[in-house]
C-alpha cells in the first residue's frame, strides 16, 4: 500500500478508546482561492489566507510551481461544525480586497446529530422538535399551544400520542 501522496490524521491516545463513540467533525478538503494576485502564490501568504478557514496542510503542485493561474489550491483541515465562508477579506496597509473561496468535495455533514455522511434533511437520528408558542392577550397569557414536528417516517398514530402526552404534561403547569 502506497501512502506517500496521502495524508493521515492522527489524534492523542485516550484510554478505552471506542471508534464508534467518536463524533468526527474534522475533514480534509481542497479549497480554491479565486481572484488572488500572483504575488500571493507562495506558501506563507497562502497558508495565512487559508488559515482563516481552518488549518492549511499543503499546496497542490500547480500552485506551488505557479503553473496554473486561474486559482490557488490549498489542502485544508476544516471543522465542519463551523460556517464555511465563501469570501475572505484580505486587509493590506494601502487597500483591502476579497478573495472568493470554493470548497472541493466537502463531505455531507449533519448539524443536528454532528455526524459526517448525511445532511440534516436525511438525518435518521433527528429528535422531534417541541416548540411552545405563547399567544399574549391584553396583559395576560391566555393559552400555550404546542407544535410537534415529528421526524420523517413517524406514523400519524404516534404523532397523536406525542401530542396528547405533551398536552397533558403542559396542562399540569398551567
Amino acid at each position: 500500500m502506497d501512502l506517500s501522496s496521502g495524508f493521515l490524521r492522527t489524534f492523542a491516545w485516550a484510554a478505552d478508546f471506542n471508534p464508534h463513540e467518536v463524533q468526527q467533525t474534522i475533514a480534509l478538503t481542497w479549497i480554491r482561492l479565486h481572484g488572488l494576485a500572483r504575488e500571493y502564490w507562495c506558501k506563507k501568504p497562502l497558508f495565512e489566507i487559508a488559515g482563516a478557514l481552518g488549518t492549511p496542510l499543503a499546496l497542490d503542485e500547480a500552485t506551488s510551481k505557479r503553473t496554473f493561474s486561474h486559482y490557488a489550491r490549498v489542502l485544508l483541515e476544516v471543522d465542519l461544525t463551523l460556517e464555511m465562508r465563501e469570501r475572505i477579506l484580505i486587509e493590506r496597509k494601502v487597500f483591502d480586497f476579497y478573495v472568493d473561496v470554493e470548497f472541493e468535495k466537502l463531505p455531507p455533514f449533519c448539524n443536528s446529530c454532528q455526524i459526517v455522511g448525511h445532511s440534516v434533511k436525511n438525518c435518521k437520528y433527528q429528535i422531534s422538535k417541541v416548540q411552545p408558542i405563547i399567544k399574549p392577550t391584553a396583559s395576560t397569557i391566555e393559552k400555550v399551544d404546542v407544535v410537534i414536528i415529528p421526524p420523517t417516517g413517524v406514523t400519524p398514530q404516534f404523532t397523536i400520542f406525542l401530542f396528547n402526552y405533551f398536552r397533558l404534561s403542559l396542562e399540569s403547569f398551567i
